[in-house]
């Protein structure tokens, strides 16, 4: 991830931006530490968002866990977790231009932000988690006895409060779509939660 990082700053693969000055400490190769610890942890949370999701919905349809993950599953997990992240840049992103942590010096639509932005986010992040899910079986701590289900809505609960701080930093920003993406979110996951209380 930090590799992908580091080449898109420096060949603009997902468009040209640039860090601001204040953005402290700058690591060796441009990037602020506060985006290596962001980029870290955005791509943990997403993972165990996806993970989590995986493991309420075999309790839910009363499906144990499979003892060893298919490709098929690996994928999913991948592609589950990718999407978060995603879902996060699109709020995060502008909030963060808003602050003036950086600037994109290729345009697009969405408040300045150019789609391959989030693209690269997409792919970037789809294919470190096919990678390692090639290695590391992704399914294995829901096997584990120590993660109970109220490790699971610990993951979830972080994520959404996460979330419910980068929607109201945009609300107070007068964001308009990233808060209201932030807000559907939350309402789409805030329902699930609501949902799965009730089984």
């Amino acid at each position: 991830m930090l590799l992908t990082e580091w080449l898109a700053i420096r060949y603009d693969l997902w468009g040209r931006y640039a860090y601001s000055s204040t953005f402290t400490p700058v690591l060796p190769g441009g990037m602020p530490l506060p985006v290596v610890v962001a980029w870290g942890t955005i791509i943990l949370l997403s993972y165990w968002v996806a993970l989590s999701l995986f493991g309420f919905i075999c309790q839910l349809g009363g499906i144990a866990i499979p003892a060893t993950s298919s490709t098929l599953v690996r994928v999913i997990i991948s592609l589950t977790a990718s999407s978060v992240a995603v879902g996060f840049d699109l709020v995060m992103d502008p909030v963060m231009v808003k602050i003036g942590h950086w600037t994109w010096k290729t345009t697009g639509k969405w408040y300045g932000i150019p789609s391959k932005n989030f693209v690269g986010w997409f792919v970037t992040c789809s294919l470190a988690f096919i990678m390692v899910f090639s290695i590391i079986d992704p399914l294995h701590p829901l096997r584990s006895p120590y993660f109970a289900s109220s490790v699971q809505w610990l993951f979830v609960g972080i994520c959404l409060s996460l979330m419910i701080d980068l929607t109201l930093d945009a609300i107070k920003m007068r964001l308009i779509g990233p808060a209201i993406v932030g807000a559907l979110t939350l309402a789409v996951v805030g329902a699930g939660v609501i949902f799965l209380m009730m089984f």
